[in-house]
């Protein structure tokens, strides 16, 4: 078809039309505003952006002008969003005055520093009150629009919507303000209006719905299309299709189809709207949004990190189901108010077909991804629909799950997907207590079978101890008196001592997987050790070179007998020696994802790498093999010169597991041995505290 497109009329694409605009469509809403404001009613229209608010309030303005209504339109975006709450009523009241033509009644700014005494809302009370009221015989209609802007201002306005609804209630009292009032225009819900919770929600007046184009409404648009295709009402039927009547979208894609140099074929208007709509809104479509009309919606569903992944998951919901109950919740409102979805004969729909293109399930998976910390995991959980257990988050990573959870408002899936982990985690924790109670009976039943043993066991190990300390005392005294003195006894200790070291070997060999045990003969071992090193700094002291070589031997051998007598770590243990364990992991490269003190799945995981890294049985239990080379890592050492025969028993007050050590330049008391040089000097600035000469070295 070779017509001319009508010259005259044109598309608005973007912002308010004219009063007089060929492509200003009536709506229901016209009629309403319209009507609750000429019989007094206080009114809002609360809707998503893009709607039509502005073009309705100045098509509105013109009807109640023309009627003799006085009105006044307040942009709150013109006032800015950095200013002071002063400075913000101040914009108003100076807004109201030039609109109101009250330039020759009152001086506005003699008028608002004389009164400079009172708070900002309440000269803007009585501005109304003692100046426009009186000056003004009419009806007044005020339209406050943008009111959303005002949620992003640093002081809150709870006072400016209670002094409207204030004007509302003075009808009672001063019948004057029965001429007055208002219509609020913008992005927000009522209850955003007045947010504390503790004052009387903004709850008068008569909300306006502003729905999107009907058919039979919109036939103005189709003017637009008579000299460009030969079907125009045909053609607009399909760009409602595609729209749902979504006034910008809908304006806009009017005027794409002015500006195309082909014909629209009669016969074919369905397929070719479609075409157009693929190749110049959806495809590369952050490209192609110019005037922002999607990234607009985008950007007010992602704006909220606390409530996006709820809004997100209500989405998806839709977009897998077609539509859900409408239930009037707050995420819902949320929703319907970012304009991507639509509220029909009390169900929730997407809004048209564009969006739903553009805002698609891929879309929806990428941006949750994005925004959980366990997105992965709960995308392959769902798609084993919640049967894949090994996707649920376990151990560290449920702690931190639970923790970015905390403060936000998520979908049903992700509430699902935690409770799932938790549950899990729960029956870890049953498996593995069920696991040692089984152990403990074992346990007991090779107790039972060890009891004669024992007893024989323990009557020599007290022998040996008491016989070991009466040595002790007697190698102590002959000290003060004598060397040589001191050589006899310490010979003599030494013998005694093997008899024990023999014993005691004996005693490992025979309670070599009894928990308890081996707890008793540890306790044993390291106050022989004690003993011995406390021997050994009096044999320094006095410069006994033989005795102090026989002594270190001997402690030598009771280290290695301590070292084979430490317990195993295994999935389900807790404590700080787990914590000492995962730390050291960490030193060597061999990452947990945190240090908490419990033998859980990743720390199994982690000591099962190390020892496959070490040549060693790659079992996940944290035997002596395995902690005696990951001790390697800790090269930082806090280091106690010997002052007297009491150092290491005075450095042990604050470092229990402090020990006599060797090395080129002599023996020196180890107070802990740490990766990194910021803990030991940590360590050792403790000591100092207490009055203890120390320093870090570096093994390494």
């Amino acid at each position: 078809m070779n017509t001319l497109p009508n010259q005259v009329y044109k598309y608005k694409v973007g912002g308010s039309l004219p009063v007089n605009a060929p492509s200003y469509v009536v709506r229901q809403a016209d009629q309403d505003l319209y009507e609750g404001l000429k019989a007094g009613e206080f009114c809002y229209v609360l809707n998503s952006r893009q709607m039509g608010k502005s073009s309705l309030r100045v098509q509105t303005m013109q009807r109640l002008k023309q009627e003799g209504f006085a009105c006044a339109s307040i942009d709150l975006t013109r006032i800015g969003s950095k200013v002071t709450s002063e400075q913000w009523y101040g914009g108003v009241v100076c807004d109201l005055w030039r609109s109101f033509n009250l330039i020759g009644t009152v001086d506005f700014r003699t008028w608002w520093r004389d009164r400079e005494w009172l708070s900002p809302v309440q000269r803007l009370s009585e501005f109304i009150e003692s100046v426009l009221l009186p000056s003004i015989d009419s009806k007044i209609v005020i339209f406050v629009d943008e009111i959303d802007s005002v949620l992003s201002l640093p002081f809150s306005l709870d006072d400016f919507f209670a002094l409207i609804r204030a004007c509302y209630n003075q009808r009672v009292d001063q019948p004057d303000y029965n001429r007055l009032r208002f219509a609020l225009l913008g992005v927000a819900l009522p209850s955003d209006l007045i947010a504390d919770r503790n004052r009387t929600p903004f709850n008068i007046g008569r909300a306006i719905a502003l729905s999107g184009f009907r058919i039979e409404e919109a036939q103005p648009l189709a003017q637009g299309l008579a000299g460009k295709v030969s079907n125009p009402e045909k053609v607009l039927a399909e760009v409602l299709a595609w729209t749902g009547g979504q006034p910008f979208l809908t304006q806009k894609l009017c005027q794409l189809i002015l500006t195309l140099e082909e014909d629209v074929s009669q016969g074919r208007e369905s397929e070719w709207i479609e075409q157009l709509v693929d190749s110049r809104l959806i495809a590369n479509w952050e490209a192609q949004d110019v005037p922002e009309h999607l990234k607009t919606i985008r950007d007010r569903l992602l704006g909220s990190e606390q409530r996006t992944g709820r809004l997100l998951g209500l989405y998806q919901q839709i977009l897998q189901r077609g539509e859900i109950v409408a239930d009037n919740s707050l995420e819902q409102l949320k929703l319907q108010l970012s304009g991507l979805v639509v509220k029909r004969n009390g169900l929730l729909k997407v809004y048209n077909r564009i969006y739903e293109a553009v805002f698609n399930q891929n879309w929806v998976k990428q941006e949750l991804a994005l925004l959980r910390p366990y997105g992965e995991a709960i995308a392959a959980w769902l798609e084993s629909d919640c049967q894949d257990e090994s996707r649920l988050c376990q151990g560290q990573a449920l702690n931190d799950a639970l923790a970015w959870a905390a403060d936000k408002s998520l979908s049903d899936q992700d509430y699902q997907f935690l409770a799932a982990s938790q549950e899990l985690e729960k029956r870890h924790v049953k498996l593995a207590l069920a696991a040692e109670k089984k152990a403990s009976q074992l346990l007991t039943e090779a107790n039972q079978t060890l009891i004669a043993a024992q007893k024989k066991a323990k009557q020599t190990i007290r022998r040996g101890i008491i016989g070991f300390v009466l040595l002790l005392v007697v190698a102590v005294s002959i000290v003060a008196w004598a060397d040589i003195e001191r050589q006899r006894r310490t010979e003599k200790l030494l013998k005694d001592l093997q008899g024990l070291e023999q014993s005691l070997q004996r005693q490992i060999e025979a309670k070599k997987n009894v928990r308890e045990q081996l707890e008793e003969i540890r306790g044993k071992v390291a106050y022989a050790q004690a003993e011995l090193e406390k021997e050994r700094l009096n044999v320094l002291l006095n410069r006994s070179g033989s005795a102090s070589t026989q002594l270190e031997n001997a402690i030598k051998n009771l280290r290695e007998i301590s070292a084979s007598l430490s317990l195993p770590l295994q999935l389900g243990d807790r404590g700080p020696e787990v914590a000492e364990l995962q730390r050291k992991l960490d030193d060597a490269g061999f990452h947990i994802g945190g240090v908490d003190g419990i033998f859980g799945l990743q720390t199994v995981s982690a000591v099962k790498q190390f020892q496959n890294a070490r040549g060693l049985v790659a079992d996940g239990i944290a035997g002596p093999d395995t902690q005696k080379l990951l001790q390697k890592y800790r090269n930082y050492v806090v280091v106690v010169p010997v002052q007297s025969p009491y150092t290491l028993l005075e450095v042990r007050q604050y470092v229990k597991t402090a020990y006599l050590a060797d090395s080129e330049s002599g023996a020196y008391i180890d107070a802990g041995s740490f990766s990194d040089q910021s803990s030991a000097e940590k360590r050792a600035e403790e000591l100092r505290s207490h009055g203890i000469k120390v320093h870090v070295v570096d093994f390494q």
